[in-house]
């Protein structure tokens, strides 16, 4: 598997450098037997990413290449949880509580 930059070089892992885009190479002989198509593999990377509270569901949606709210339906259908605890609960109540005082 080869990671290219948008400038083309090859590189490998790194904790140090991140770019805008990537490009992932897969060799036809890893996928074989997968029937793995581009935007499924995209959705198993959000997918993945977001159960590993990596990113947010919106971001997640984004990295898919779908709505917020297809992207719910799909986690759902994966019996996939969406993140939402007491302080996400908490701030929400007090966006209530400001918007009910203007």
């Amino acid at each position: 598997m080869n990671f290219i930059h948008r400038g083309g070089r090859a590189c490998g892992f790194s904790r140090n450098r991140y770019s805008e885009s990537m490009v992932i190479e897969i060799q036809d002989e890893t996928l074989r037997g997968l029937e793995l198509t581009q935007p499924q593999a995209l959705l198993d990377l959000a997918v993945g990413l977001f159960t590993e509270r990596r990113v947010t569901l919106g971001r997640a949606a984004e990295i898919a290449r779908l709505t917020q709210l297809d992207f719910q339906r799909e986690i759902g259908r994966r019996g996939i949880p969406i993140h939402y605890d007491v302080e996400d609960l908490q701030a929400d109540l007090r966006t209530l509580a400001a918007l009910n005082d203007k």
